[in-house]
This record gives C-alpha cells, sequence and structure tokens, in this order.
C-alpha cells in the first residue's frame, strides 16, 4: 500500500522576490501531496517554535541556556520554583558530540557562532577538540559490530567531540559545574553508548556537587543490541542506564499481547534484563515512539488503552527506577512541539500528550486473560471508599466514575472483567472520597498478589521511592508501660518515614490529631 506524505509550506504576510516557477509552490519534501497552511494573525517566534524539528535538541552549537524553549533566566526560575515545590530536575546532557556536518554556518538559538568545519565559538571548541581516531572512509559509523567505530567515529554525521582529551573534559565538567551551582540534580547522558565508559567517568570526576552535597544522579543512554560490542554492563559503575528491553517487553505484553500476565511474577532481572538497582525503565521515549533508537516493537500513546495499562504496571512494579513520558502528538518523525504551551490547560488531551501524574499511596490491578477476577485483594490502604481514577476522578469530593472500598483491614474486593474495554483498577490516596471505615464481610478469604494462577496482578506502590509491592504494616505494641517521660493521659505516636534520609536532613511532617487534647 502506497502512503501519502504531505509537504506543508507556510502562508505568512511578507514579501518575497520574483520566483522561476509561479506555478509551483516548491514545498520542502517534493511535489507530490503539498499543503498550504494560512497561519493567519501568528507571531513569527510562534511560527518557529511551530515547525522546528524536535532533533535540533540534540545538535548543539553551544552549552548555553538560551535557546528554543527559553532564555538562562527562565532555565533559572524554573529550577527555583521546582526546587521549592520538592521537584528535583535533571538536565539531557548532549556531550558526545556537536552539529552535524552538513549544517554549515550561522548563529544558534542562543546566538553562539558555529562553522562545522569544526568551530563552535560559544563554548569554544576548535579543530583540535574533535574526533581523529575514527578509521572509516566516511568518518561516520558504518558498522557497529566494530567497537572502534561505534565511539571513535561519527554518530549519523554529528561532529565527534575527542573525550579523552582534557580540554574537552574540562569544557564538559564547566558546563556541569554550572548546572548545579543553578540547583540542578543529575543528568541524562545521551549517546552514552558511543563515549568511552572511562572518558565519561573522569569528566564526572571534574565536576562538583548538587546542594545537597551529594554526587549528581547520573542515567546513561546505552541501546545494547544482540552481539554487539558495546554493553550494558561496561557503564554501571558510572551510574543507572536505561533499560531498554523493559520497553520492548511492555510492548511485547500491552501492544501485541505476546506475554501473558500470568508470567509476570519475577518480572525484572530474571527476564534478561539488568539489576534493579542498575536500571531506569519507561514504557517509550521520544527516539522510539517514532520508530528511531531501535524502536518500532514499543507502545506509545498512539495505543491509548494499552500505554495507560503499561505505565500503571510500570509506576506500581518494583523494578528499576520508572520515567514517565510526556511528549507530544504527531504525524510525521519529523514534527517539532507545538507552538501552544502544555501549560495553556486545553493543550493537553489534544497537542499534547500529558500522561506524567501519579499518587503517593495507591493500589492497581489487572486482568487481561479469560474469565473475571473477582477477588478479596490486600491494598496497602486505609479504610474508605475511594474513586477508580481510570474511570473517573475525585470532584469536589464525588467520585465521577466508579467507587471501590477499602475496608477496615486494608483489604478490597476487586471485580474486573476479562472483556472490559479497561480492565484495569486504580486507587490512590489522594482520590479518597469519603473516610467512613467498613467492616470486611465475615468469612471473606483474602487472596495475596500473585500470579500464578489468575492470569490477573495486583500492586500496591507505598510511595514514589518504595521498592516494595506491598509495604510492611507495622502494628502499634500493646506491651508498652507507660514511663515518667511518657505520662498515662499521653499518646504517643511512631512515624516511620519510607525514604532514606540522610544525617541532619530535617523532615517537615504535615497532619493533625484526630482526639481532643485536655
Amino acid at each position: 500500500m502506497r502512503l501519502s506524505t504531505f509537504s506543508v509550506c507556510l502562508l505568512v504576510i511578507s514579501v518575497s522576490g520574483d520566483l522561476l516557477e509561479r506555478k509551483t509552490p516548491n514545498c520542502y519534501y517534493g511535489r507530490e501531496g503539498q499543503v498550504l497552511v494560512h497561519l493567519f494573525s501568528w507571531k513569527w517566534p510562534d511560527i518557529a517554535r511551530e515547525y522546528r524539528p524536535w532533533w535540533e535538541r540534540y545538535q548543539p552549537v553551544s552549552y548555553k541556556l538560551d535557546s528554543a524553549s527559553g532564555s538562562r533566566d527562565e532555565f533559572i526560575d524554573m529550577v527555583n520554583r521546582c526546587k521549592a515545590a520538592g521537584v528535583q530536575i535533571y538536565i539531557d546532557a548532549v556531550i558526545n558530540h556537536m552539529a552535524g556536518i552538513d549544517a554549515g554556518t550561522g548563529l544558534g538559538s542562543g546566538g553562539s557562532y558555529y562553522n562545522t568545519q569544526l568551530r563552535f565559538d560559544g563554548v569554544p571548541y576548535g579543530p583540535d577538540d574533535f574526533n581523529t581516531r575514527c578509521t572509516t572512509g566516511s568518518g561516520n559509523i558504518e558498522n557497529y559490530a566494530d567497537e572502534g567505530q561505534v565511539r571513535n567515529c561519527r554518530l549519523v554525521g554529528l561532529l565527534d567531540l575527542e573525550g579523552g582529551k582534557n580540554s574537552v573534559r574540562s569544557k564538559i565538567a564547566d558546563y556541569f559545574d554550572d548546572m548545579l551551582q543553578i540547583g540542578i540534580d543529575g543528568y541524562r547522558i545521551d549517546a552514552a553508548k558511543h563515549m568511552w565508559p572511562e572518558d565519561i567517568n573522569a569528566t564526572l570526576s571534574m565536576t562538583g556537587v548538587t546542594e545537597d552535597k551529594v554526587e549528581a544522579f547520573v542515567y546513561q543512554e546505552v541501546i545494547e543490541n544482540g552481539n554487539e560490542p558495546v554493553k550494558t554492563s561496561q557503564y554501571t559503575h558510572i551510574g543507572r542506564l536505561v533499560e531498554f528491553q523493559y520497553g520492548y517487553k511492555m510492548g511485547d505484553i500491552f501492544k501485541w499481547q505476546h506475554i501473558k500476565l500470568s508470567s509476570l511474577h519475577n518480572f525484572g532481572s530474571d527476564w534478561s534484563m539488568m539489576p534493579s538497582g542498575d536500571a531506569l525503565v519507561s514504557i517509550d521515549n521520544h527516539d522510539n515512539q517514532r520508530g528511531h533508537g531501535a524502536g518500532g516493537n514499543v507502545i506509545t500513546h498512539k495505543q491509548p488503552e494499552g500505554y495507560k495499562l503499561a505505565v500503571i504496571f510500570m509506576l506500581s512494579w518494583p523494578y528499576g527506577i520508572p520515567r514517565v513520558m510526556s511528549s507530544y502528538d504527531f504525524d510525521q518523525d519529523w514534527t517539532g512541539p507545538p507552538a501552544q504551551s502544555p501549560a495553556d490547560g486545553e493543550s493537553c488531551g489534544s497537542s499534547w500528550i500529558c500522561e506524567h501524574s501519579r499518587g503517593s499511596a495507591s493500589f492497581i490491578a489487572f486482568n487481561r486473560e479469560g474469565g473475571e477476577l473477582n477477588m478479596n485483594l490486600p491494598t496497602g490502604l486505609p479504610g474508605g471508599t475511594y474513586c477508580d481514577v481510570i474511570s473517573g476522578d475525585l470532584l469536589n469530593g464525588v467520585c465521577t466514575g466508579k467507587t471501590v472500598t477499602v475496608f477496615s483491614d486494608s483489604t478490597a474486593n476487586i471485580r474486573i472483567g476479562s472483556d472490559s474495554s479497561t480492565p484495569v483498577v486504580a486507587i490512590h490516596i489522594g482520590a479518597k472520597a469519603t473516610g467512613s471505615v467498613v467492616q470486611p464481610p465475615s468469612g471473606s478469604p483474602v487472596t495475596r498478589p500473585t500470579t500464578q494462577n489468575t492470569g490477573s496482578v495486583s500492586t500496591t506502590a507505598q510511595n514514589t521511592d518504595s521498592v516494595s509491592t506491598t509495604a510492611p504494616q507495622r502494628q502499634p505494641s500493646t506491651s508498652a508501660t507507660p514511663t515518667s517521660s511518657s505520662p498515662i493521659s499521653t499518646n504517643r505516636t511512631i512515624v516511620f518515614i519510607n525514604r532514606l534520609t540522610r544525617p541532619g536532613e530535617d523532615v517537615f511532617l504535615r497532619g493533625g490529631l484526630l482526639f481532643e487534647i485536655t
């Protein structure tokens, strides 16, 4: 079947010279399927943002923060506001290369002069800072079975930096230190596969620490394919790595349904994936959702029902550190982001895909196989009535979709038909409609989370830092005897903090007392 590709030309109010072919619009991608767009009253910067290819972000000409995303001051303000809200910021660090060799000469979005004859004034980099160890005739990677080519030659024409030189390492370290002083907490190392591990490690060792006086968090992009010599295990001493096999397996489970849920009881490193402590996992990313970066088998927002299930599973299953994608819809793989901001409200759910919210304590149950799931399951949540956030939400104290009653013993009766269009139930502490506690029905057996017999999965995630499917319930001691420091009229409260803390760290607790003090 032949697929039509539309070339887009823009109609803006301006002045141009005579054209040699007055009846041909000469759109960028050729003459077939040409379409004009009348951008009435649009501002020039908005047009530029609308049609800026996304991959330009991965062809830097400097390390300046003035870019299509905003100014340096706006970046600093964003970091400060996020930090004040308890949100940490990790930057996407493109340090393997600069712009492509065919980018020519010009000024970057931050005003830096560049010439792809190996001159980038904004850093600055010159000819001596680029790799001269490539042995291919084209200067590009031609054989991924050759480790030297993978790390010394140009990735799809991108000018490869010589990471073994101190001049390059020091400039990247200066860039990282600038980011740390602003307040960022870590880095995603783009294209780490194409850098020698010792070069990455040496560069990071030249940098400082975060505002919290700890080493910056690091996760690296290393796509391991089959029998290629570059392996993720060569980078685990540096930091975490994106486990790309995770996304492929999520596609097998929730897109193609090649794998049954009943087999997921040991999902993780037993499935030929790296140890959990080394892994950062995601369902998809900006590359493979477009078919790049060994993509094609992943599930994306374009399959919304399965994608929703996959994200829920990832957020509740104890393997690796989860990363949720939050991107935008696209028709062509080169399409840049929409001009309107995702914060405009109406943009989310249409041009922007805003699938990046999660609760702090939650319970999720799936059923994608034959038969009805009808079980009493432990949720790890306090008793009360909760809104199923898959079928609706909590609005003004009322559930707009289905409800789930959690009994006083934290169990709930979960019923999910296998023929449901969305065979999943999800509740969390932020979607609790009432606090009325209901006793469990007498004689109701409780089925502990299992996937071996029922073809379903249920998990409980206590908070974002938890690595257990169900957090242990700590019961207060009944044998403690009051002492002189704890008179009989005093209630003692013990608070367990389910996260790693550091010596000297202040912990803020917010809450109230459920009894009167006289």
